[in-house]
């Protein structure tokens, strides 16, 4: 709710999409391109802002790509 307050203040518009994520935890530039350009309906504006609309499972990785673990991990958030 903080973050969201601070995105408003600095001025966040409805057609504005955040990103809320580790240093670790990133999209492709292609991903974000089409957050950008794409009609994704989770994302339209005027819905509930109480949670993520999009919550993508990622890989994980132990120090290494060579080393992938066997679960899913559902960050970045995409509200």
């Amino acid at each position: 709710n903080t973050i969201l307050k601070v995105w408003k203040k600095a001025g966040m518009q409805p057609e504005d999409v955040g990103l809320m994520a580790d240093v670790d935890e990133v999209f492709s530039r292609d991903f974000l391109r089409a957050i950008q350009v794409c009609d994704f309906e989770p994302l339209r504006p005027g819905q509930s802002c109480q949670k993520p609309k999009i919550v993508p499972a990622s890989l994980s990785f132990e120090s290494s790509p060579y080393c992938l673990k066997r679960r899913e991990w559902f960050h970045p958030d995409i509200i």
